[in-house]
């Protein structure tokens, strides 16, 4: 593999050191190394896209996890029967982190299809032709247990706690341990606040959004643009959307001299957490700040401030999880929402752990007594960290609809 590297072309981006060869291998990542055949790399985004879910998952230390074990533990089957069983979770893993980020089911299929006759793999490595294609498509089509039929496992327990104790020896103790440990975001329960304004972004040139970052339901971010994006992690999203600022100002500004407002969006899952979405937010402006210190030195602050200031649009939240995140029952209470209604810059009514149906009253009610074109009237939005994009959704859209048509309630 390192013999590989060294003759092959390298490129850097978003943490991952991609390795472009001439030579006829299948795409396989090791580390933050990506390998890839310069043809596929350039005609196939969606094999890029699934060795990054590699990367991102820290596969490979996984793999030489297990390669240790064997070195001590070669006589046991078990471990051999595990590297199998590990390889192949590796591929479900990371095809249902492709299908997570909105790719068509289909479309994939007929990739790995297409892609099932390769080139001989590197054994330690995480490749794309890796596993069973027939397993892989099963999987994709496999639906989630219901959370209550998984509460049947609990009937092995007895059985498997009776069986580790008669047969259980101090000597492979030390090797039952779990080989693949899940990656969470883990978020606290404080609040955000979001307050409603009507800023409308209508009079955007159509070319003003220079990227999108999208959060899937598992809180994972891509940046890019239409079907090419990149995974990145939010500790490296501020560089990447610096990076891809200065690049996209410049270009546009050694072409015809003038640029306009660049805007960047965000896209959620109705799943995502609005910890995650708030947070990505947050490092976008980070990233809006270190595009305009680095390119202060060459172009005016006028010119930098009108074209970076720093706009953000936000898409209605995409649905691809199973259950889809929504406030279903209007009566339900919504735990941890807070609703203050503000006139004129005046507290004037509160709302705390309300239902759908509250919510409306009241806006409806306070729009019979007030008359909106002559009063300022402003809505802070309280909502928890942990709570799912799509609820959070599902409150903006009763604001919009009674309170005004246009109105940007996330930004």
């Amino acid at each position: 593999m390192w013999h590989l590297i060294k003759s092959a072309s390298v490129y850097r981006e978003s943490g991952v050191c991609w390795i472009v060869t001439d030579r006829q291998v299948s795409p396989f990542s090791w580390g933050n190394y990506i390998v890839m055949n310069r043809k596929d790399y350039e005609a196939y985004p969606l094999i890029r896209l699934h060795e990054q879910m590699h990367v991102f998952y820290g596969h490979s230390w996984d793999s030489l996890w297990m390669q240790l074990l064997q070195v001590f533990h070669w006589f046991n089957p078990v471990v051999w029967l595990w590297q199998k069983e590990l390889r192949d979770l590796h591929e479900y893993q990371a095809d249902h982190g492709v299908i997570s980020c909105g790719i068509d089911v289909k479309t994939y299929q007929l990739l790995l299809v297409e892609k099932a006759v390769g080139t001989r793999l590197y054994s330690m490595s995480c490749g794309f032709d890796h596993c069973s294609l027939k397993k892989r498509i099963t999987m994709m089509m496999e639906r989630k247990t219901p959370g209550w039929k998984r509460l049947y496992i609990l009937i092995a327990f007895p059985l498997a706690a009776g069986a580790v104790f008669v047969f259980a020896q101090p000597k492979v103790d030390a090797a039952l341990q779990t080989v693949v440990v899940r990656q969470a975001a883990i978020c606290d329960s404080s609040s955000l606040n979001m307050s409603v304004s009507a800023a409308d972004y209508a009079g955007l040139a159509p070319d003003a959004v220079a990227f999108d970052v999208y959060v899937n339901q598992r809180n994972q971010l891509m940046i890019g643009v239409f079907d090419k994006m990149d995974v990145v992690k939010l500790e490296g999203l501020a560089d990447a959307v610096s990076k891809r600022l200065v690049a996209d100002f410049s270009s546009r500004y050694a072409k015809n001299k003038e640029v306009p407002q660049i805007v960047a969006c965000i896209t959620a899952d109705r799943n995502a957490k609005m910890g995650c979405v708030y947070e990505t937010r947050q490092q976008i402006s980070r990233g809006y700040e270190l595009a305009l210190r680095e390119l202060s030195a060459e172009y005016s602050a006028e010119l930098l401030q009108h074209s970076l200031s720093n706009r953000i649009v936000y898409n209605p939240p995409r649905s691809y999880g199973n259950p889809v995140a929504k406030v279903a029952d209007k009566n339900k209470r919504l735990e941890g929402f807070g609703i203050t209604i503000f006139m004129e810059g005046e507290e004037k009514r509160s709302l705390r752990d309300f239902t759908l149906q509250e919510l409306e009253s009241e806006i409806a009610s306070l729009l019979e007594r007030v008359d909106i074109s002559k009063n300022v009237i402003s809505i802070g939005l309280n909502v928890p960290k942990d709570v799912q994009e799509g609820m959070v959704y599902d409150v903006k859209q009763v604001l919009r609809k009674l309170y005004l048509l246009k109105v940007d309630v996330a930004h």
